[in-house]
């Protein structure tokens, strides 16, 4: 089967290599959204997926003038990653399938939009998640294949090492709460902000920085390979999803976060609010949650059951990929 995974604008580019082991011996073309989020599947698939690498990029939202290029290309079955929850989102699937009648799975980033396109009950379209409580079971899977071996876990000799991964941006995390964390540190401890940051938050970031040597920010981690290296340099993720942020109820409620599917793909607990920890069950108990009178005795716990928990998230990535690769497929047969 010929498959093509495309992105009609950029959102979540790193769940590509996911695509790429799921569909293990299948013939895969991948179409990235924009030259700047591009990145190098090959490293990620086997020989016998006989891939073509990624033959095109797509400028965001221009499917139309696209259209004769998969006429062209004639793939058996069109996987959208990552939709949006807009009526561009539904516009998207539906001109496709009209346009081609070629089967199509979304990856929905969004509750909405994963109903949106369910309630279509249109027989050759379906939608799936990453996330469980985003949509039925039976249309979640996990994008946790960054890696070809399971990262081993570190030495804390030099430190705990924790890392807040993806774009700084204040709605979507909170970081002041970084300053009380690093209050609670000691030693070689140490806080990494990885991604780019828009200069709307720089002065936001700059304060931060300034208040503390033991806060760094990485700003340079793109292409994907260096975003994931420096993850794998860390002992824990940071979500910094709190309830004092503003979009704290989304992401509990509707919205997605890519910092569980990194934790399990990258072995790498995290160090969690527990109100947010409540909404993600399948790494509940292999990362540590807090609220703020608890918060020095879970970083002193994470310290304690850092192996431990290396140790649960190694099996749980082994049984994602495997529960995932299945829900794929039975949801691939049931459109063609």
């Amino acid at each position: 089967m010929h498959i093509l995974v495309l992105e009609t604008r950029h959102c979540h580019t790193e769940i590509f290599p996911t695509w790429a082991k799921l569909l293990e011996g299948n013939k895969l073309t991948f179409w990235q959204s924009s030259k700047s989020s591009k990145l190098d599947i090959l490293p990620f698939i086997s020989e016998e997926s006989t891939p073509q690498h990624i033959s095109s990029f797509f400028p965001p939202l221009s499917l139309a003038s696209h259209l004769k290029k998969i006429h062209r290309l004639a793939p058996d079955l069109i996987i959208l990653n990552s939709a949006e929850v807009d009526s561009k989102s539904k516009h998207d699937v539906l001109s496709l399938h009209q346009a081609t009648s070629i089967p199509i799975l979304a990856l929905c980033h969004r509750k909405e939009t994963y109903e949106e396109v369910i309630r279509l009950n249109e027989p050759h379209i379906s939608a799936v998640t990453l996330c469980a409580r985003l949509s039925s079971p039976e249309h979640s899977i996990s994008a946790v294949h960054y890696t070809e071996k399971t990262p081993p876990p570190l030495s804390l000799e030099d430190g705990l090492k924790l890392i807040v991964p993806g774009s700084v941006a204040w709605d979507r995390r909170y970081y002041p709460h970084l300053k009380k964390i690093d209050r609670l540190l000691k030693g070689k401890d140490s806080i990494k902000i990885l991604g780019s940051c828009p200069s709307r938050f720089k002065d936001e970031l700059d304060s931060l920085l300034d208040s503390t040597d033991r806060i760094k920010h990485i700003s340079n981690a793109k292409p994907f390979p260096p975003f994931l290296a420096a993850i794998q340099q860390s002992h824990t993720i940071l979500p910094l999803i709190e309830p004092e942020m503003p979009r704290f109820e989304e992401y509990r409620e509707s919205l997605l976060s890519g910092t569980v599917n990194l934790s399990i793909g990258l072995n790498r607990p995290m160090l969690a609010h527990a109100e947010f920890l409540q909404s993600t069950p399948n790494v509940r108990g292999m990362s540590i949650g807090y609220n703020s009178d608890t918060l020095a005795d879970s970083i002193e716990l994470l310290r304690d059951s850092y192996l431990d928990l290396s140790k649960q998230l190694t099996i749980l990535r082994y049984e994602s990929l495997t529960k995932s690769r299945l829900t794929l497929l039975s949801i691939i047969d049931s459109i063609r």
